[in-house]
């Protein structure tokens, strides 16, 4: 029942949604993106539409339509939380006593298909003395959420939310098509200013103080150089611990 939820998670709309309480850092990021999203629509799409091509500008809408709504998937779906108190001891009903031989971590023989049965593929198990459960391997306990995450990867401040088994595809088309999406403004958004400037034969400074499209474009050059590095560092990372089979968990 999410009303009696006992992490540090906050629902809405019935349960169907789900953030850390207490923290808004997720709305910079929404903030970060639709803000140059929207002027990049309003101001500089228009223009090549008419002037260039009609492809940019759909190309761009669709990867930012995938972009904000990989977002928010990420930021507010279940990253894959595991039900408290499943793996309960005798002494439960006698107060939060832990047994002494659940402290230890246990080795057990993991079952791979592509392991024969004198490779075993060893795991470790621990016990979470928070959530009261044996967590499976690749789970970790998050201490900003206060949950058990199934294949934890990392808890991300921008998305407000833990990244594990059932978000990370969204959080990775999120840094995919963030990037993608970036670099084609930049790209789209310098044309156009070098184009405008040779249409009608006017130096830069005067071409910016012709039309708010112009102050716009060289403003979305300026913030998509910058704002670009970021996502594709993160892009750059995730497809390198991906083809290593690795979570950022494990690699750090």
């Amino acid at each position: 029942n999410y009303q009696r939820f006992p992490g540090n998670t906050m629902f809405f709309l019935n349960g169907r949604f789900m953030t850390l309480k207490g923290k808004y850092t997720g709305l910079i990021t929404y903030s970060l993106v639709i803000v140059p999203g929207g002027l990049y629509l309003g101001f500089v799409a228009p223009w090549l539409w008419h002037n260039v091509s009609a492809g940019v500008p759909l190309v761009f809408s669709y990867l930012f339509a995938l972009c904000v709504s990989s977002l928010f998937k990420g930021s507010t779906s279940d990253p894959g939380i595991l039900p408290r108190g499943v793996h309960i001891t005798a002494a439960d009903n006698e107060d939060t006593f832990i047994p002494t031989d659940y402290l230890y971590p246990v080795t057990i023989n993991i079952q791979n298909r592509k392991r024969s049965a004198n490779d075993p593929n060893l795991g470790s198990l621990k016990y979470c003395e928070t959530c009261l459960i044996w967590r499976p391997p690749r789970a970790s306990h998050c201490s900003n959420c206060n949950n058990c995450v199934d294949f934890h990867d990392h808890h991300c401040t921008w998305l407000n939310n833990c990244v594990g088994r059932r978000n990370y595809r969204y959080f990775f088309w999120f840094v995919t098509s963030a990037t993608i999406a970036c670099f084609l403004m930049t790209a789209s958004s310098l044309y156009t200013v070098l184009k405008f400037r040779a249409l009608n034969h006017l130096s830069l400074a005067v071409a910016l103080r012709q039309t708010h499209m112009m102050s716009v474009a060289f403003f979305l050059v300026l913030y998509g150089a910058l704002a670009s590095l970021y996502p594709l560092i993160l892009m750059t990372c995730h497809i390198f611990l991906i083809c290593r089979g690795e979570t950022t968990h494990e690699f750090l």
